[in-house]
């Protein structure tokens, strides 16, 4: 646990539990800052990493107006927990009218973030990593890895695929996955497109896509026009949830309604998938009350 220019963050290190990762990196480096009014900011990278990292580029991000957690709060808060660590009861420190309660539940093994308001469940990461390892791609074998089975997974859930393997390409594509509890669940954002303003399931059609195409005039199209913005908001009856991915290369995003509903959730919900060609895993989660 640290505190450093007004940034409350925790760095731990996370291994692949499977022996035949295939392209996927068998080790990365996480590191988890707490941030005042429930904002969340997770960077997942490889040790020693040469990555393009967008935020070290002083974009998009205005640091300036992101307050830290107070350390004497924090480590209040902070408990270890049989399968990892909890962040309990931080507060609103500008506001004495909102009385809103923001937990984080963070398991190892395997890696995952639950992030509460009030005691509700508002948000979650949802399976496992994606993080390939910059190898160049070889011709396929028969040998079944973990990273077949989260690039098949990937490829059926959208039908497009960016975990391209033709040899000699370099593995460098990053996915992580978002599940927010409620059928009721309403998703806005990804600008800038011409299509519907709430966002439309994407399960077996062709994902929403994040790259400046410079298209003209296409209603009813997923595609990007002229830019693109990675920021999802979902809206319930309880509460206002929202990620920023940070990610610079060409991105897809799928959003499910599954059937099968999370062992540690119990209801219902949409699932949000960030895929990205290259970079590191980058994005903040943010949650009020509603």
């Amino acid at each position: 646990m640290h505190n450093a220019d007004g940034q409350t963050y925790i760095d731990f290190d996370l291994s692949m539990s499977c022996a035949q990762s295939g392209y996927l990196a068998p080790n990365l480096q996480v590191r988890l800052e707490f941030y005042q009014n429930g904002i969340m900011r997770v960077a997942i990278d490889q040790p020693d990493s040469t990555r393009f990292r967008i935020s070290g580029e002083d974009l998009p991000v205005e640091w300036d107006q992101l307050k830290g957690v107070d350390q004497e709060k924090f480590a209040e808060a902070f408990k270890l927990t049989e399968d990892g660590f909890s962040v309990t009861g931080l507060t609103r420190d500008d506001d004495e009218n909102d009385n809103s309660v923001y937990d984080y539940h963070v398991t190892l093994s395997p890696f995952g973030i639950r992030q509460m308001t009030n005691g509700e469940l508002t948000s979650s990461t949802y399976g496992q990593v994606y993080f390939e390892n910059m190898s160049v791609a070889k011709d396929s074998t028969n040998e079944d890895t973990c990273f077949d089975a989260l690039k098949s997974r990937a490829q059926t859930r959208s039908g497009s695929d960016i975990y391209d393997n033709e040899p000699g390409t370099v593995k460098q594509a990053v996915s992580m996955s978002f599940y927010l509890p409620g059928e009721e669940q309403t998703l806005y954002g990804i600008p800038e497109r011409e299509d519907t303003l709430a966002l439309k399931t994407t399960t077996g059609t062709d994902p929403y896509q994040m790259f400046a195409t410079d298209h003209l005039h296409a209603p009813n199209e997923v595609g990007p026009l002229y830019g693109s913005v990675p920021y999802i908001m979902g809206l319930s009856d309880k509460a206002a949830t929202s990620f920023l991915w940070v990610n610079s290369a060409k991105t897809t995003v799928d959003i499910d309604r599954p059937e099968e509903v999370p062992a540690d959730v119990g209801k219902k919900g949409a699932q949000v998938t960030f895929a990205s060609e290259a970079n590191v895993i980058e994005f903040f989660m943010f949650t009020s009350s509603a």
